[in-house]
């Protein structure tokens, strides 16, 4: 996935980041979805006050 750095976000953009983020996405798909990098959707995320969905993580590995 090409992402193109400090791109502005438009209207539309917000409007797809508010509804994926209220379908709860999580952030990973969020960003392959908008060709934008985790960091930029988190970051715009939380300047538009929305809550992320967060990746859920497996079982952590015993160490022996």
């Amino acid at each position: 996935m090409s992402v193109v750095a400090n791109r502005p976000w438009t209207s539309h953009e917000n409007i797809i980041l508010q509804r994926l983020a209220a379908a709860g996405k999580y952030v990973a798909a969020t960003a392959a979805e908008m060709n934008r990098s985790e960091a930029a959707i988190r970051s715009h995320a939380s300047l538009l006050t929305l809550t992320l969905a967060k990746a859920q993580r497996g079982p952590k590995a015993k160490a022996k």
